[in-house]
């Protein structure tokens, strides 16, 4: 998974990349407290390789459970009623550098949860946008190569 920092280089802002969309995103206390070592021992267990561009910070530790991963409680409620249990190994790992506002290419098998991978941080900065009012937006848009996989995402 390679990270960038800066959230991209998206447009406006004269070339600097926007806000981070999560500013105040952090998971639980007791995913902040891991150690290095920890951290490194969930990857390698989960099968996760991170890699850093140069001059970039650490990225954040996997989240092995979504229940540390500071969630809003409707997306939690929706976790629930679909009986996931814990977030696979993509998850787990991009979700949190998402939500910590940095950029992410991931890659995964099919069926491994890549579309819950951006998706759940896509949905969580639209629950926390100020009242939509007419003319506003758009707040989140999905881009795919091919109508296939477009429907499968819809999905």
């Amino acid at each position: 998974l390679p990270v960038r920092e800066d959230g991209g280089g998206g447009g406006g802002g004269g070339g600097r990349p926007p806000a981070a969309v999560f500013a105040d995103w952090k998971p639980s206390a007791r995913v902040q407290a891991l150690s290095v070592n920890q951290v490194e021992e969930i990857r390698r267990r989960m099968d996760v390789i991170v890699e850093i561009l140069p001059g970039e910070s650490e990225a954040p530790p996997p989240i092995e459970s979504f229940e540390d991963m500071n969630l809003s409680s409707k997306i939690m409620l929706d976790i629930k009623f679909h009986e996931y249990e814990k977030p696979t190994p993509i998850q787990a790992q991009a979700i949190p550098i998402i939500c910590s506002g940095r950029d992410v290419l991931g890659c995964a098998e099919t069926g491994s949860g890549k579309t819950a991978a951006f998706s759940i941080p896509m949905i969580q900065h639209c629950l926390n946008q100020p009242e939509i009012r007419r003319g506003d937006g758009p707040i989140a848009i999905v881009m795919a190569p091919t109508r296939e996989l477009a429907q499968q995402i819809e999905k």
